[in-house]
């Protein structure tokens, strides 16, 4: 079927640049035409290349798009202490990374969706680089000459089919909608000079991306607690700071070690969510206390939700025009321009909100209100715009932790 697909494409007089696939097959049908087509593919291929220096990728429009992108996690359908973390990171260096897809028009592309065909980091991907974030930390579990239960219990570890532990770690996939290609020249050393220019199809510097953590301690459901509590304070401040080194120090994705795949500092929409009870967030700062101000009221109003004398009737409602008029003339005073705007604008108030709290407090007492609906548990959550200051939060929540938060 998928070599149906592009035979189908490369029917096409002219190849859509701005579709890596109808650039691919019609570069391949070139490529297959042995040395008198060869100089017209690296044509179309620098084309191509020229088109896709810098591109920004149609974002889908679906619903199901808005939950794998921004995932809503329900943290009362799980254990105790399982904690969520969520921010939108932004890229400091380009992210490369390398596709299983042997079918493209360079020999590097970038890893994507099978769906949406999107950019993307995978779990596996995340979970890796993490990792290895850790291990350059000093924190490192290999079940033998180093043993880090942190590590141990937020990776796992693999002892066969009956001793292994997976970890409490689950991460979720991130994506991008801007892809841009890297040139790495390979320079020969003994002439110091470029050889053949390699490109990396990549994500480029600025773009964003949203990360999604789970810590789920799966493993101490019906366990002591306390124990359980403790545990997740001593690995939730090494969490946020190998999140803060993998980002911003040692990267993630391909060529780690040439620099790519860093992120700036600062964060957006951070929030750090526990499910657990008697935990206190950080308090918001105290705004400065003002005197009470009298609330500024139309003129056709007297009272917040009352129609001023002149403009009302017995019962509350608005007064006919004609009789507003013989009101006013009534006082010894001219029914102009003024008056006439006052009552249009009484008018255009009590048919946009005025009935209907007029009706509203007409209801009979005797009707019973409607049962409330069940409410959602609202978790503890901790915002934060930056690495640091996620850290920060991290130790906050690990004291809170250690000194006795029930699930």
């Amino acid at each position: 079927m998928t070599i149906d697909y592009f035979v189908w494409l490369a029917q096409a007089q002219q190849a859509d640049l701005q579709r890596p696939e109808s650039a691919t097959a019609h570069y391949h049908v070139l490529v297959g035409q042995g040395d008198e087509a060869k100089k017209e593919a690296d044509e179309l291929r620098d084309e191509w290349a020229n088109t896709n220096l810098q591109r920004r990728l149609e974002e889908p429009t679906l619903g199901l798009w808005q939950c794998i992108q921004d995932p809503s996690i329900d943290l009362a359908t799980l254990p105790p202490y399982t904690f969520m973390l969520q921010f939108t990171f932004r890229l400091a260096q380009p992210y490369l990374s390398k596709d299983d897809n042997a079918f493209y028009i360079i020999d590097n592309p970038i890893v994507r969706d099978k769906v949406f065909r999107l950019p993307m980091v995978r779990p596996t991907g995340w979970k890796g680089s993490l990792r290895a974030a850790l291990w350059q930390l000093g924190c490192r579990h290999d079940g033998e000459e180093h043993l880090d239960e942190r590590v141990r219990r937020m990776f796992g570890e693999t002892r066969g089919d009956d001793m292994g532990q997976a970890g409490r770690l689950f991460f979720y996939p991130t994506f991008f909608t801007h892809t841009g290609l890297e040139i790495i020249n390979p320079h020969d050393r003994t002439r110091r000079v470029g050889k053949n220019p390699i490109l990396f199809e990549s994500v480029p510097i600025g773009a964003k991306g949203r990360f999604t953590l789970l810590y789920v301690p799966f493993d101490r459901v019906g366990k002591d607690r306390q124990k359980t509590a403790q545990q997740v304070a001593e690995d939730l401040p090494l969490l946020a700071e190998g999140l803060q080194a993998m980002f911003t120090l040692y990267g993630f994705g391909a060529k780690t070690s040439s620099g790519f795949g860093l992120a700036q500092e600062s964060v957006s929409d951070g929030l750090l969510t526990v499910r657990a009870e008697g935990l206190k967030p950080t308090p918001e700062p105290a705004q400065a206390t003002q005197p009470d101000q009298a609330v500024a009221l139309p003129r056709y109003l007297e009272a917040p939700g009352q129609l001023h004398a002149e403009l009302r009737a017995a019962d509350g409602s608005l007064v006919a025009e004609e009789e507003y008029r013989r009101r006013i003339e009534g006082q010894g005073k001219k029914y102009a321009k003024k008056e006439r705007q006052l009552y249009r604008k009484a008018k255009a108030w009590w048919e946009r909100k005025g009935k209907a709290l007029s009706e509203a407090d007409a209801e009979p007492e005797s009707e019973q209100p409607a049962p409330p609906e069940a409410s959602t548990p609202t978790w503890p959550s901790w915002p934060f715009d930056s690495f640091e200051e996620l850290i920060s939060q991290a130790g906050r929540v690990a004291e809170q932790l250690t000194q006795g938060g029930a699930a």
